[in-house]
């Protein structure tokens, strides 16, 4: 029998976060190279069985049957944080943040270089108003240019909830991010909600004053 191999994020994204150091300058949005689907090949037949059982079951609304699907595999399969992911879709749709909240800092914990461990705490830190260690969280990704429609996704939720949360960013900052997924992907589900921030941030700049935009 081979032995089993550790899985910790997309080989090219595993490799980037682990060449850039922390102190790696961010630069400004740009274009994304986006793939509509994540790489599988490293999966064996039962697991991918297994995420097709529990996307399905995500998709239909079963969250409590999903959770304890993803409960089975990552005890069978402790090394593949894609089941952590999922099991942190069902449980915040079951409304149990308690264990999301822990979910998220253990997945992190276990792979730091897991694409989808760094979006979530970092969007987790933004919601604690640490907007800085948010940030550093993801620095290493803003040299990505290619990545999955997930990845995309959530690479840009978490660069838009530290913006919105952080009271020293200017609604510049959001705006960019917006033009960003209109170029990029304009069936992005969250687009208008944040179009609405975009406009409370404008109104509330308009009542205090414009923010200066800090140099990155």
């Amino acid at each position: 029998m081979q032995p089993r191999r550790k899985f910790n994020g997309s080989r090219a994204t595993r490799a980037t976060v682990r060449a850039i150091v922390d102190g790696a300058p961010s630069h400004e949005p740009a274009a994304y190279e986006i793939s509509p689907q994540a790489d599988i090949s490293y999966y064996s037949p039962a697991q991918l069985k297994t995420i097709a059982q529990a996307h399905n079951l995500l998709a239909t609304q079963n969250y409590a049957q999903a959770e304890e699907v993803l409960r089975d595999a990552i005890f069978d399969n402790p090394e593949y944080p894609v089941f952590y992911n999922y099991l942190l879709v069902s449980l915040l749709a079951l409304e149990k943040n308690k264990e999301a909240d822990e979910l998220i800092e253990q997945t992190y914990t276990l792979f730091p270089a897991y694409f989808f461990a760094r979006t979530n705490l970092a969007m987790k830190r933004a919601r604690e108003d640490r907007t800085s260690e948010a940030r550093k969280l993801m620095k290493p990704l803003e040299l990505l240019t290619k990545m999955h429609l997930i990845e995309f996704r959530s690479f840009v939720l978490a660069q838009m909830e530290i913006v919105t949360h952080d009271f020293d960013e200017s609604s510049h900052s959001l705006d960019k991010w917006i033009k960003v997924i209109m170029r990029t992907d304009p069936t992005f589900p969250q687009l208008a909600r944040y179009q609405e921030k975009l406009k409370l941030m404008r109104m509330l700049e308009a009542r205090r004053g414009p923010v200066i935009h800090r140099q990155s």
